[in-house]
């Protein structure tokens, strides 16, 4: 399997988030946001933030990159975080959709073709 992503906004502990990737005004968005970190014992951590909601505005790239820095992460990559964002366990469903845990459009989820799997 292969994964496009954004860039790197951690690496080695450190916030490296710059214009390099898709454009400062990109990075200081509050949007909807995702990422995948990894902590130094090498635990994954999959994040997912809700946005541009009337209670809660979303993360700039930048606070994305220092709450997963927060949390442990060493390493961490900007994943689309868009409407298609959703995080979703066999147990007990959709956990966290970027507008508010609900659905995105109004003819229901989107349907995208990829995803990644943790077990």
């Amino acid at each position: 399997a292969f994964v496009t992503y954004g860039y790197h906004i951690v690496s080695n502990g450190v916030n490296v988030t710059s214009s390099n990737g898709l454009g400062e005004s990109f990075n200081t968005a509050s949007a909807q946001r995702s990422a995948i970190g990894i902590k130094a014992d090498g635990t994954v951590m999959l994040m997912v933030s809700s946005g541009r909601t009337g209670s809660y505005p979303g993360l700039t790239v930048y606070e994305l990159a220092d709450f997963l820095i927060s949390q442990g992460c060493v390493t961490a990559i900007n994943l689309d975080g868009g409407g298609s964002t959703t995080l979703w366990s066999e147990e007990t469903g959709v956990i966290s959709h970027p507008c508010g845990n609900r659905l995105w459009d109004h003819i229901g989820e989107r349907d995208v073709p990829n995803l990644i799997v943790a077990y």
